[in-house]
């Protein structure tokens, strides 16, 4: 161990334990004093024992949030995690991108289609909170492939208070929805150690704000508007279309439709014009939705490849069983302040 010239301690690398190899060694996390990742692993091998080295064997390692190699060196102050291929929790579901996802995507809303045309709203409400928790688990789940822990109790909490709120309170219960899904992850990351740092707090409070107020401005804009439940069939229609469209120009880039941005914004204001005619609305109203969800689908996109890889990623599809509704969830939270500024 190194000692300065004061004969203090010197900051050492950290290497951060998941999983099977947390539970090995009976912690989360120990400083060590090495110059490379290969001599770090090492000597956690030696201090942990043959059943920690033998499943780190099969581990991925990363340095800093990027994958690492053996012969990396590195620093006091750098953050060496080591990943089972499996880990429970928020652990891995899906390492890449499988090109099934915007299929996922469009079943998932055709449910939610058929849900928002029944009379009661129970089912309805149950299929929109089990998607957007489901959502958040698929965004943490990605951004713990990359050593990055996003706690997700305070988003859960964020999306049970949207649900009771607006319940009780109706259009104000967003406005309480936005409140809580603010402070809980604060109040979290006080509790916590591991939630305090910059890292997690800011994808944490990013995560509850977009799954609360998702779910929030969803089941609002349900009832609230007449005929009840056509602007959330407008909403959902035209993601499915969207979603649609732009797998289609992505999956076949011969095709001479364009890029998938132009795609995207012509078949989202296309189908709320089409939709609007159908269902005798008003058509300036959802031409300016549909422009608001088709910038909704191409910024979420953007901004879920943020959450999950710590990249904005436009063109290539972001990891994650869920990452095609990135979108859809950015485009829920903003549309029913949205729909009542323009209404």
């Amino acid at each position: 161990m190194r000692s300065g010239r004061s004969g203090s301690v010197a900051p050492m690398a950290r290497l951060r334990l998941f999983a099977g190899l947390r539970d090995v060694a009976g912690t989360s996390s120990i400083e060590i004093d090495e110059p490379t990742v290969a001599r770090v692993l090492e000597s956690a091998a030696q201090r942990f024992g043959p059943a920690f080295s033998e499943a780190a064997k099969r581990a991925r390692v990363w340095v800093n949030g990027d994958e690492a190699v053996s012969e990396q060196p590195v620093g006091p102050t750098d953050e060496v995690a080591l990943i089972p291929p499996v880990s429970g929790g928020a652990g891995p579901m899906t390492e890449f991108s499988t090109g099934s996802e915007p299929i996922l995507a469009i079943v998932v809303g055709l449910v939610l289609v058929f849900l928002n045309t029944l009379d009661t709203s129970t089912w309805w409400s149950v299929a929109v909170v089990g998607v957007v928790v489901f959502w958040t688990v698929d965004v943490a789940s990605v951004a713990a492939q990359r050593a990055r822990d996003i706690p997700l109790i305070p988003a859960v909490l964020g999306v049970l208070v949207a649900v009771v709120s607006t319940r009780m309170l109706g259009a104000q219960g967003l406005g309480v929805t936005l409140i809580v899904a603010v402070v809980v992850p604060l109040a979290w990351s006080v509790a916590s150690d591991e939630s305090r740092a910059l890292v997690a707090l800011v994808p944490s409070l990013a995560i509850s704000v977009l799954s609360a107020t998702a779910v929030a401005s969803l089941l609002l804009a349900r009832e609230s508007f007449v005929p009840v439940n056509r602007a959330t069939g407008v909403l959902i229609t035209v993601a499915i279309a969207a979603i649609a469209i732009r797998a289609v120009i992505e999956r076949f880039s011969h095709l001479p439709f364009g890029d998938p941005f132009t795609a995207t914004t012509l078949g989202a204001i296309g189908t709320s014009l089409a939709i609007a005619s159908i269902w005798d609305l008003d058509l300036v109203t959802f031409l300016i939705m549909g422009v608001v969800i088709a910038a909704s689908l191409i910024a979420g996109r953007g901004f879920g490849s943020l959450l999950r890889t710590r990249r904005v990623e436009l063109v290539n599809r972001p990891p994650g069983l869920l990452a095609s509704l990135d979108g859809l969830v950015l485009a829920a939270a903003v549309f029913l302040p949205v729909l009542r500024l323009v209404a």
